[in-house]
């Protein structure tokens, strides 16, 4: 059975893989002239920021509803 931390863990996880491919898409916005490219990567920025942020709020709420115990 997993544990909160380990919940806690796999989304910490995911919220660096959002991350990481935020910094490759605005890398790659960069490296093109071409503006519909560019707006590609600008879209796929955003999508990847709503993504990191909708993970984040789940950590909120799972830190919420299940509070660290004293002892753990």
């Amino acid at each position: 059975m997993l544990s909160k931390e380990d919940y806690l863990e796999y989304l910490k996880e995911m919220i660096d893989v959002e991350r990481k491919m935020m910094r490759v898409y605005c890398d790659l916005e960069g490296k093109t002239n071409d503006s519909q490219i560019k707006a590609i990567f600008s879209k796929l920025m955003k999508d990847e920021t709503s993504h990191a942020n909708a993970v984040d709020a789940l950590v909120g709420l799972i830190k919420q509803k299940y509070p660290q115990k004293d002892n753990e």
